[in-house]
């Protein structure tokens, strides 16, 4: 067993319960909702406040048109059982991650990688860490002389190529984002 809540993933973020019988609405944190729902989930536990916590067994799940995941887990039947785990995240080890195709990666890979321009290849920053977006996700990054966080939305205009094996996202900062 890890130890370390740091040595586990998130993959869903449990919202609040839906109806008395204790069905959990869930947010998938994978590339989409039947991914989350079609992985072999051998050890699942849920995150709350930065600490692992109880071991869940998921027995049924499946995706509303909506793109929320409704779940059941054993030995939880109830709305008040389920209430308890709302806004918790569901962990998975970090080493039973799925394997990801050449060019995707996983957002909590991200942080730290050295943030180049796309023009020249020089380093011009280092990326803190990912942020969902409502229309797409933002990388924060902190650029040499910039004392904000600049928010880069990863779309292919902006965020050229990453090698997370090679330690550097490629960007273009459009002009004016950092003024």
């Amino acid at each position: 067993m890890v130890a370390n809540a740091d040595d586990w993933v998130t993959i869903a973020v449990i919202l609040r319960p839906h109806g008395l019988r204790g069905v959990f609405r869930l947010k998938a944190l994978t590339r989409t909702p039947e991914d989350l729902v079609e992985a072999p989930l051998e050890e699942l536990r849920v995150r709350r406040n930065g600490r692992l916590a109880e071991e869940l067994v998921l027995t049924e799940a499946r995706v509303m048109e909506n793109g929320i995941i409704q779940a059941r887990f054993e030995g939880i039947n109830d709305r008040t059982a389920a209430e308890k785990f709302t806004n918790c995240e569901l962990v998975i080890p970090e080493s039973e991650r799925w394997e990801l195709p050449d060019g995707e990666y996983y957002i909590d890979e991200l942080s730290g990688l050295e943030a180049r321009s796309s023009e020249t290849g020089e380093k011009i920053g280092t990326v803190k860490t990912a942020r969902e977006g409502a229309a797409h996700d933002y990388l924060v990054l902190k650029l040499d002389g910039v004392p904000e966080e600049t928010l880069l939305p990863i779309i292919p205009q902006f965020v050229s190529r990453v090698s997370v094996a090679e330690g550097f996202a490629e960007v273009t900062i459009p002009e004016g984002l950092t003024d």
